[in-house]
């Protein structure tokens, strides 16, 4: 069975390649944290060759370059006990997002039926990655966003064959959840109008987001890299699972996903000082929840976390310059913060539009921030390579 379409080839014999911090498009993805859902790829033993090697997030490059470690004929359990196990986490009130479940029931979904039609190794990374796409697009009802997370994060590509794929997967599983689920969006948020307040806010606060979501990131790599094994796993996790739900009594906004005081930024309904408090927090117990050894995402987190960082700087911003709706600040935030911890400026725009229904009244101010964002945090001394 041949594949639908070779990839367009801009550099040679090269493919083509997003833009990624320095020189580290290639590495192995065996390390626990990764960006948005290339878990999914080291669960289900698409990795390239090679030890594990330090550094920030790394991306869906193996897709291409790695192998699946044999013919699979059978949904990986180890995947599916992640999955369980994120769900779990979340549910007793870990600040984690449980994005990475249906990423990597999808992807399990998705080798199984590959190798079940027997396709070749190629087209099986390809349905994995569409697989993991669509798990995220049908949950969040983000089916474009789910496209071009396969594409841009996972197979790295956009070649029109994959292309095809990629969109018919998650267009498929949006629609089949709308039965289950609903077709409305995950963060209701007023219309918003763009302004000449907002254009100028977002070219100051891309810089800033790009150092916190460098710093993010950064935070995130070293809980991953101290997580627990063996009989300290159940202590630690006890333990952390306890401090959080303590601190939760004065901020109860710090537990779950984030999708609550992402909420709370987008509406403008907390003070200016709460939402400083809580963009330090959010990403500590997310810190410490992974350090514990407990499994679960960063892409609500994240999200959350710049919503609240927007929200605290844009009211600021709103004292010496009035006239924007205050959650258009958050919605600039949550875009450029989401783009830079992630790597992926396309995904996270329309992830941030298709999760708000917001329309594209700010895609301008949204797009000037999350480019000055991953053009500071490509840069010493927030990025960790050189």
């Amino acid at each position: 069975m041949h594949r639908l379409a070779e990839p367009v080839d801009l550099r040679g014999a090269q493919r083509p390649r997003l833009p990624v911090q320095r020189d580290v498009a290639v590495l192995p993805l065996t390390q626990q944290h990764q960006p948005a859902g290339v878990e999914v790829i080291a669960h289900l033993g698409l990795r390239e060759h090679g030890p594990p090697q330090p550094g920030p997030h790394r991306r869906g490059e193996a897709l291409r370059g790695g192998h699946l470690g044999g013919r699979r004929d059978h949904a990986d359990p180890e995947a599916t006990q992640h999955a369980v196990l994120q769900v779990v986490a979340v549910g007793f009130g870990g600040s984690l997002g449980r994005e990475g479940a249906p990423r990597q029931l999808g992807a399990a979904i998705g080798l199984w039926f590959a190798t079940k039609s027997g396709m070749t190794l190629d087209q099986q990374r390809t349905l994995l990655a569409c697989g993991a796409g669509a798990g995220l697009a049908a949950v969040y009802n983000v089916p474009l966003a789910g496209a071009l997370f396969t594409l841009e994060i996972l197979l790295v590509t956009f070649a029109v064959g994959d292309v095809l794929a990629a969109m018919s997967t998650s267009a498929i599983a949006t629609a089949i959840a709308w039965i289950f689920l609903s077709d409305k969006p995950t963060y209701v948020v007023e219309p918003f109008d763009i302004t000449a307040s907002i254009v100028v806010f977002a070219i100051l606060f891309g810089p800033v987001a790009g150092a916190g979501g460098a710093l993010f990131t950064r935070l995130m790599d070293l809980a991953q890299a101290h997580a627990p094994t063996g009989w300290r796993l159940p202590v630690v996790t006890t333990v952390v699972f306890t401090a959080v739900g303590a601190l939760a009594i004065p901020f109860p906004e710090v537990l779950g996903n984030g999708k609550g005081p992402a909420q709370l930024a987008f509406d403008a309904a907390a003070s200016l000082p709460l939402f400083a408090v809580l963009f330090v927090l959010k990403p500590v117990t997310t810190a410490a929840c992974l350090a514990s050894g407990a499994k679960g995402g960063t892409l609500t987190p994240s999200l959350a976390t710049g919503a609240m960082l927007g929200a605290a700087l844009g009211g600021a911003w709103s004292s010496l310059w009035a006239g924007s709706s205050p959650g258009a600040f958050a919605l600039v935030g949550a875009a450029a913060f989401l783009a830079t911890t992630h790597r992926a400026p396309m995904t996270a725009v329309v992830l941030v539009l298709e999760l708000t229904h917001s329309g594209n009244a700010l895609l301008v101010p949204i797009l000037v921030a999350v480019v000055s964002a991953l053009v500071v945090s490509g840069h010493r001394p927030w990025t960790a390579t050189t």
